[in-house]
């Protein structure tokens, strides 16, 4: 991926998050900047990527701090859009299928706040990754919502122990991002 009139030209590779309607529809997630038309709410911007497979999203590590200095961990760094923004434009980022060399654009919409386990993930529709590629790409990732009451722990255990047999493996997103968490705060420490 590159972005398409950025500076840098070089091309990377960057993570997806290939999304099925459902999924967008139910997302939770927190932006830092949402593209002007988009918005204003976190939905309308999953229900346009429901609607428009040539958007995407941009995790929060994708987009630099104005004090810089951390490019070299980003799979592709979006120019001149900063974290600390109020606004941002769509900013049009282009596409390689590395087996054909084929060339598509998504259209960023959207940045994630820098919470979550996907911070340097790009998300769009399923439907823009299988017009990407030449193969069908099959869902490997899903995502379960419990009410409040129910132990999730228990819950991520059972459903793994009745899906075994085809591979299921669960973990528990909260506890996932605590340990991502913790060690965080222990490299800060360090310093």
């Amino acid at each position: 991926a590159r972005q398409r009139d950025g500076e840098k030209q070089s091309w990377r590779n960057i993570p997806i998050r290939a999304a099925d309607d459902a999924y967008l529809a139910a997302s939770t997630y927190d932006f830092k900047l949402i593209a002007e038309g988009y918005g204003p709410d976190p939905e309308d911007v999953w229900a346009a990527l429901s609607r428009d497979p040539t958007l995407a999203v941009a995790g929060g590590g994708m987009v630099p701090t104005e004090a810089g200095g951390e490019e070299d961990w980003r799979p592709i760094q979006v120019e001149g859009l900063f974290y600390q923004d109020e606004t941002m434009s769509p900013v049009t980022i282009e596409m390689r299928e590395p087996r054909s060399g084929a060339l598509s654009e998504v259209t960023l919409v959207g940045v994630l706040d820098r919470i979550h386990e996907s911070q340097s993930t790009m998300f769009t529709s399923k439907g823009f990754v299988d017009g990407l590629v030449p193969y069908s790409v099959p869902i490997t990732n899903y995502r379960f919502t419990v009410a409040e009451e129910v132990d999730q722990k228990e819950t991520a255990q059972a459903i793994e122990k009745n899906l075994l047999e085809h591979g299921m493996e669960t973990e528990v997103l909260e506890e996932v991002l605590e340990e991502e968490f913790a060690a965080g705060r222990s490299i800060f420490r360090l310093f």
